[in-house]
């Protein structure tokens, strides 16, 4: 995924898509950003006050596929009219053919 990770002295961290500029997930610590890092998917970041911050981002760096067959293969439930109900995976999604 093509992102980039921001921190700002206001002590806001952002995870932004650069195709489509959406912000996907933010937070903020108690003083100015210092540190940011991302190494195999988490993100670690620190205030110049000491706050830390680490969230695992490597879902949005894993191939789109991969990650659906992941989510199929939790449990099958899904939720129609309050009731849980089975559902299997739909057989015309692209990612069914490369299973």
């Amino acid at each position: 995924m093509n992102t980039i990770i921001t921190g700002t002295a206001s002590g806001f961290v952002g995870l932004w898509s650069l195709d489509s500029g959406d912000l996907l997930d933010s937070a903020r610590l108690h003083g100015p950003i210092r540190r940011l890092s991302l190494t195999n998917g988490r993100l670690q970041a620190s205030s110049e006050l000491g706050q830390r911050l680490e969230r695992d981002y490597s879902a949005f760096y894993r191939p789109y596929c991969e990650l659906i067959r992941d989510v199929w293969g939790a449990p099958p439930v899904v939720m129609n009219q309050g009731r849980p109900v089975r559902r299997n995976p739909p057989n015309t999604h692209p990612c069914q053919e490369s299973r």
